[in-house]
């Protein structure tokens, strides 16, 4: 049987290389979890810069936008607009509608006029 102090020594030394050993693996996952953490900052940056892009992207097609007076001042303009078209059409549709009766009474006077003519003659 081997000395005690043989023993000793040999769990010492057991006991040192599992300490090294565990203290290897942390520190290998600590740099892992660094090296995990630096990439998903990253990915964060980016992420969002593109977000601020985005916002600003949206902010300056907003400025773009009209206002509700802006919408309502040229809507009233239009609405008018569209009246007065609408009342110059019907103006122009009966002007169309009087200028049709005159023809219809011309051509009515004339057939009457044609026909007590071929009366008169036939005798």
């Amino acid at each position: 049987m081997p000395a005690k102090e043989e023993l000793e020594r040999i769990d010492k030394a057991y006991f040192d290389w599992r300490f090294d050993s565990f203290r290897e693996v942390c520190h290998q996952r600590h740099a892992g979890l660094d090296h995990a953490l630096s990439l998903a900052a990253c990915s964060l940056d980016k992420r969002l810069e593109t977000m601020n892009e985005f916002r600003g992207a949206i902010n300056d097609q907003a400025g773009h936008f009209l206002t509700r007076n802006e919408y309502h001042l040229a809507h009233e303009k239009l609405a008018g607009d569209i009246s007065v078209l609408r009342e110059f059409k019907a103006a122009i549709e009966g002007k169309a509608s009087q200028a049709s009766m005159i023809v219809v009474a011309i051509l009515s006077v004339i057939s009457i006029l044609v026909s007590l003519v071929g009366l008169f003659f036939k005798r």
